[in-house]
Parts: C-alpha cells; sequence; structure tokens
C-alpha cells in the first residue's frame, strides 16, 4: 500500500475492513519510497498523518499483520536531493561516473541512516519490517 492513498484515519478504516473481509492476512506498507520520503512520524520523517500508527492499530484489532515496506538505499531516483545532497560521500556513482540517487552500502553513514529507520521502526510500532532495495538484491551490510 502507498502512504498517498492513505490520508485520513477513514481511509486507513475502509482498506483494512476491505481487507479484513478478503482472504488476506498481511498488510504491506510504504513506510520510505524511492525518493527517500519517510512516511512515519520518527527522527527522519514528519508526514501530517501519521497513518501507520492508525494502520497497526486497526489491522491488529482484525487480526490482519502490518508489514512495513522500505526503499531503503534509494533517496531520489536520478539525482542526489535531501539527504544524499548534504551527504554526497554516500551517493553511489554510476559507471559513467555520474552520481546517481541512491546511497551506498559502502558509506558507514548510509548504513547508519537505514538502521536507525528499522530502529526506530521497531521500537515504536507493532510491525513486521521488511527491505526493500531498488537495484540490487544484496543483504544490507554484505559488500558489493
Amino acid at each position: 500500500m502507498h502512504p498517498l492513498v492513505l490520508s485520513s484515519r477513514r481511509q486507513v478504516e475502509e482498506i483494512v475492513e476491505r481487507v479484513a473481509r478478503a482472504p488476506i492476512e498481511k498488510l504491506v506498507v510504504l513506510v520510505k519510497d524511492g525518493k527517500g520520503r519517510v512516511h512515519f512520524r520518527c527522527g527522519g520523517g514528519r508526514p501530517e498523518y501519521d497513518y501507520l500508527r492508525d494502520l497497526v492499530e486497526l489491522a491488529g484489532d482484525r487480526g490482519l499483520e502490518a508489514h512495513a515496506w522500505l526503499a531503503v538505499l534509494c533517496e531520489g531516483g536520478e539525482s542526489s536531493k535531501g539527504w544524499l545532497a548534504e551527504n554526497p560521500r554516500c551517493t553511489v556513482v554510476n559507471e559513467p561516473g555520474s552520481r546517481w540517487g541512491g546511497s551506498t552500502r559502502r558509506a558507514k553513514e548510509s548504513r547508519r541512516k537505514v538502521l536507525g529507520l528499522f530502529r526506530e521502526l521497531l521500537e515504536g510500532f507493532e510491525v513486521v519490517s521488511r527491505q526493500k532495495d531498488e537495484g540490487r538484491n544484496q543483504p544490507l551490510g554484505s559488500a558489493p
């Protein structure tokens, strides 16, 4: 589920109710997108509406699991923006030598940022955390 369809408690209630009537046991919701935006209230994100808190509560009430989906190393797509613009040494450099809007695992700061998001999710929400890495399928922390 993408956060753009979850802009009010009423919308979250409708979706959870619809899913509870279907043969579905898990809700997978995007909490950090490929542009680097964090969609839950934490040190790195301040969305207008904290849909994740309501979703976890309402899903739990209906016996559904809530899974968090993070695009962990994507921070802006074609160009470095936001956090990557402020931390250029963490940016992926492609074959022609251009910087791309992805964060490299090689930089300690990138790993700290991702692990910090996981920590905040696990400490603040009753979710099962999942990782989604755009581009590469290596486990976090492995050598490229």
